[in-house]
């Protein structure tokens, strides 16, 4: 007898052996079953509407860290909502914030810059000043203390819409839980060794 032979005659044993553990088993579940005459049998339509019956589905909820970028993502669409309602509710569009990506000169990394309206006005005024002659570039510092004022009137703006709007003020404790959450879970992040 050859080798090939006798594995295929072997398998061929186990699958019958198989199939007849499977029909033992089946026909010792109908014996153990209770008889039922044909008239408590239940008809087509109600076996049918047994197994539509609703199941309850177990349910699995993983809930996992979230990650740095996450907690990013969550902070700049809360940021951005925020601002969003400030610029709709304030008294003048000078005080709207608005958000850009910039990168520095020599860089080519992007990052997030949201600053008021007025800011950029006077930021574009100076910098056409110095350019024709008139007066020198300032740097931000020196921008932001020459509008001193104006500055003043944003922090009483947003002072009086946090009074007044209560969901406002709730988005702004929701940012500082986030901004809390994305600090913590970044010191963790890089203590680990």
């Amino acid at each position: 007898m050859s080798l090939k032979y006798s594995v295929k005659l072997l398998l061929c044993l186990i699958f019958i052996f198989l199939l007849s553990i499977l029909t033992a088993q089946e026909l010792l579940v109908d014996e153990s079953l209770p008889k039922q005459s044909s008239l408590e049998q239940p008809s087509v339509n109600e076996s049918v509407a047994k197994d539509k019956a609703p199941r309850r589905i177990e349910e699995i909820t993983v809930v996992g860290q979230q990650s740095l970028a996450r907690f990013n993502r969550l902070i700049v669409e809360k940021q951005d909502q925020i601002f969003a309602f400030f610029n709709e509710n304030n008294s003048s569009d000078k005080f709207d914030i608005i958000c850009k990506r910039e990168k520095k000169i020599g860089s080519h990394i992007t990052y997030r810059v949201c600053e008021p309206k007025f800011l950029r006005v006077l930021r574009v005024e100076k910098t056409r000043d110095a350019r024709m002659g008139f007066g020198m570039y300032l740097n931000q510092r020196e921008l932001v203390e020459e509008a001193g004022q104006e500055y003043e009137q944003l922090q009483n703006e947003m002072t009086e819409m946090m009074r007044t709007h209560k969901e406002y003020s709730d988005a702004l404790a929701d940012l500082t839980d986030l901004s809390e959450n994305y600090e913590s879970h970044r010191i963790d992040y890089f203590s680990k060794d």
